[in-house]
C-alpha cells in the first residue's frame, strides 16, 4: 500500500506531458490537464488544483536555481523501484495512477528541485539564543490543578463564592496531574500559570465557556515529566525507536533540540506560504471553467 500510496502523491504534486486530453489549468508556460486532477476524498477538485499550481510554481521557481543530474533521477527513480518486489508490480502501480515512467522522472526531478528549493530556505533560518531559551523555560515548572466549568456565567460566580467564603462547592470538580505550560491551551496555561499554590482564579471565559481553576501545587518539573515531555516529543518526529536518556541535563538538551527544530518548521511553512503567495501573485494563472 505504501508504494501505491507513493505514486499517488506524485500524481497530485507533479505533472506530465504525455497526455493530449484538455487542459484545464496554465501556469505560466505549462499546464495541467483533466486526467491529471487526481480525485481525493474530502478534498474538492478546485481544492486539488490549487495545491497542484502551488506546487507547480515551487519547481518553476527552484529551476532557476537548482538543477537535476540524469544520475540523481535514476538513483531516484531506482529507490522507487526497490520498493516493489517485482519490477512488474512497479509497472502495474504506474498503470494504475494513469502514468507513465517519462511522467513519473518528471515528476521525480520536480520534488528535487522542491526539495532542494525547501532546503535552500531552511538554511537561512536562524532561532535566536533568547528565544529557545524562553521556550525551554516553559517546561522548567509544571503544576497540579482543579478545575470546574460553567455554561453559564451566574453559576460560575456562585460558585467561586461558595468556594472562597466555604472551602468547598456542589459543583462537579475535575482533576488535571502535574503538566507544563506548553502542554496546555495557551488561554489556560496563562490562567494556571499565574496562580500560586492555593489560590483560585476569577471565572475566566474561554471558548464560551467559564472556568474556574485551583491551584493545588505548583514545584520544578520532575525528571519523570521530563521524560514523559520527551517520549511526547519523539512520537511526534517519529523517532521513538531512539535511546532515550535518563540524566536531566540531557533530557533537557534533547527536548531543547526538538523545541529548535518545531521553531524552524512554523519558520519554514511561514516562508513557504509567503513564497507561493509572492509567485501567485507574479504568475499568469488560466483555469479553465471545465473539470
Amino acid at each position: 500500500m505504501k508504494k501505491i500510496v507513493f505514486l499517488f502523491f506524485l500524481a497530485i504534486v507533479g505533472v506530465s506531458y504525455c497526455r493530449a486530453d484538455e487542459i484545464v489549468v496554465r501556469v505560466n508556460d505549462e499546464v495541467i490537464t483533466s486526467s491529471e486532477i487526481a480525485s481525493i476524498p474530502g478534498i474538492s477538485p478546485e481544492q486539488v488544483i490549487d495545491m497542484m499550481i502551488n506546487q507547480m510554481l515551487l519547481a518553476q521557481e527552484a529551476r532557476k536555481s537548482f538543477s537535476v543530474t540524469k544520475e540523481e533521477i535514476d538513483e531516484r527513480l531506482a529507490r522507487v523501484k526497490g520498493d516493489f518486489d517485482k519490477e512488474e508490480e512497479f509497472y502495474a502501480a504506474l498503470s494504475l495512477q494513469g502514468i507513465d515512467e517519462f511522467s513519473l522522472r518528471k515528476r521525480l526531478e520536480e520534488e528535487i528541485l522542491k526539495q532542494r528549493l525547501v532546503a535552500s530556505l531552511r538554511e537561512k533560518i536562524a532561532v535566536p539564543e533568547e528565544r529557545l531559551t524562553e521556550e525551554l523555560s516553559m517546561y522548567s515548572e509544571e503544576m497540579q490543578v482543579s478545575y470546574l466549568v460553567f455554561e453559564e456565567k451566574e453559576d460560575a460566580d456562585n460558585s467561586f463564592l461558595a468556594i472562597k467564603q466555604k472551602g468547598t462547592t456542589t459543583s462537579p470538580i475535575k482533576e488535571i496531574d502535574f503538566f507544563c505550560a506548553p502542554e496546555m491551551r495557551e488561554e489556560f496555561s496563562k490562567i494556571c500559570f499565574a496562580l500560586e499554590e492555593g489560590q483560585i482564579s476569577h471565572p475566566t471565559p474561554i471558548d464560551n465557556k467559564f472556568y474556574i481553576i485551583i491551584c493545588k501545587k505548583r514545584q520544578p518539573t520532575s525528571l519523570r515529566s521530563l521524560q514523559r515531555i520527551l517520549e511526547e516529543f519523539l512520537s511526534e518526529s517519529g523517532r521513538q525507536d531512539l535511546e532515550k536518556p535518563q540524566e536531566r541535563e540531557k533530557i533537557l538538551d534533547d527536548i531543547l533540540e526538538f523545541i529548535e527544530e518545531r521553531i524552524k518548521k512554523e519558520q519554514l511553512n511561514e516562508r513557504i506560504s509567503r513564497l507561493i503567495e509572492g509567485l501567485r501573485e507574479k504568475a499568469y494563472i488560466s483555469v479553465s471553467s471545465k473539470e
